[in-house]
């Protein structure tokens, strides 16, 4: 009992901590900017933070809906600076998933505004949950699945997908249509 108090109070002094040098961190930002980081604090699950940093979403998620963490990371893509995306990239206090969200605005603004962007060689690694599918990723895999399937655009109209995706949503068509169940589209 005496042990699993003290782990608790260093556990509890341990996360209040991070959240005091988060608060001073992002006391440079934007009002708008602080406002959908704490937004993507609150959407992350207890269970994914303690295991891998919290989980980043694709814009469509599970059974075709649209997800909420997404949606924060289009309102981020908006108002966030490139000084501030980098500071958040940089902070390794934060989130790997917010970390995350950042590579990918960061990214996308330089690709829209046709500059080039700085490279980094991070260490963290985020789940990724893209469709109902989830996976963790390291920053070079989450950097390279950027890049090579246009997962920054914050609207996306259309996702390119691989052969192995497109092999995926057939076969799950042709179970689909076995029970009558409407077939997903690519």
């Amino acid at each position: 009992m005496k042990h699993s108090i003290i782990f608790l109070l260093l556990f509890s002094t341990q996360i209040f901590g991070q959240i005091i040098s988060k608060k001073k961190y992002r006391q440079t930002f934007s009002i708008q900017t602080n406002s959908i980081l704490n937004k993507l604090d609150s959407l992350m699950c207890p269970d994914t933070i303690a295991n891998c940093g919290g989980q980043m979403e694709s814009r469509i998620i599970a059974d075709g809906f649209i997800s909420e963490r997404y949606s924060q990371y289009a309102k981020l893509v908006k108002v966030a600076t490139e000084k501030e995306l980098l500071a958040i990239l940089g902070d390794q206090n934060e989130l790997a998933s917010i970390r995350g969200y950042a590579l990918m605005a960061y990214v996308y603004k330089c690709d829209k505004e046709k500059k080039a962007e700085k490279h980094f060689n991070y260490k963290f690694k985020t789940m990724i949950q893209i469709g109902c599918e989830c996976s963790i990723y390291t920053y070079e895999q989450l950097y390279h699945e950027i890049r090579v399937r246009n997962f920054y655009d914050p609207n996306p109209k259309h996702f390119v997908m691989d052969h192995k995706e497109k092999e995926v949503i057939n076969q799950e068509n042709k179970i689909r249509q076995e029970q009558g169940v409407p077939l997903r589209k690519e």
